[in-house]
């Protein structure tokens, strides 16, 4: 069986970075204009919970020393 190696690099976690942020601050601005309750009110929660997960992500591989 083959085996599988994934490198971490500290120009993917930039990358992943950069490619979540805006869709952070898209989701939090829909969090702040709409009304409690409404679907975008939702979306936004559900696109800053799951982009925050990638800048985390992000940020675990850009300082990770392993």
């Amino acid at each position: 069986m083959t085996e599988i190696k994934l490198y971490k690099s500290s120009w993917k976690g930039a990358r992943l970075i950069a490619l979540s942020l805006p869709f952070v601050i898209i989701g939090t601005w829909m969090i702040l204009e709409e009304q409690i309750g409404t679907f975008d009110y939702i979306m936004g929660w559900l696109c800053v919970s799951f982009f925050g997960l990638g800048i985390s992500l992000g940020f675990f591989v850009l300082f990770d020393k392993r």
